[in-house]
């Protein structure tokens, strides 16, 4: 694990919300040239990830690390949670299009984890 430093850019905590038991995070670099295209894609598949699972989903670009490095995290009550959102996504027609036409803003490398709170 590594630190790092990012700048909500959509989407946001809720301070009373209890603690999800698993985040979902996605990373990507923006691609030298289209950093207002990823910027605004970003925004984008943040909303509309909210939008097709119901789960609030940020969308954070980084401060230190890579120049135009970005996230988007979700959090998860239990991994039931996390699988429905999933399969929402996977199902929705409209979400693989909005990845097929944004995904050139970034280089390729993107990756996904998924973390587990431990209690």
């Amino acid at each position: 694990a590594s630190d790092s430093l990012a700048q909500v850019m959509a989407g946001e905590l809720d301070p009373a919300a209890p603690t999800p038991q698993y985040v979902s995070v996605a990373r990507a670099v923006a691609a030298n040239g289209p950093l207002r295209a990823a910027l605004a894609g970003g925004v984008e598949i943040a909303e509309t990830s909210s939008r097709i699972t119901g789960v609030p989903s940020m969308f954070l670009v980084d401060t230190t690390g890579p120049y135009g490095g970005c996230a988007w995290t979700s959090g998860f009550a239990d991994i039931g949670a996390l699988q429905r959102a999933d399969a929402a996504l996977a199902a929705d027609a409209g979400w693989l299009e909005l990845i097929d036409r944004v995904g050139p803003a970034y280089q390729q490398g993107a990756a996904q984890a998924i973390y587990r709170h431990a209690s």
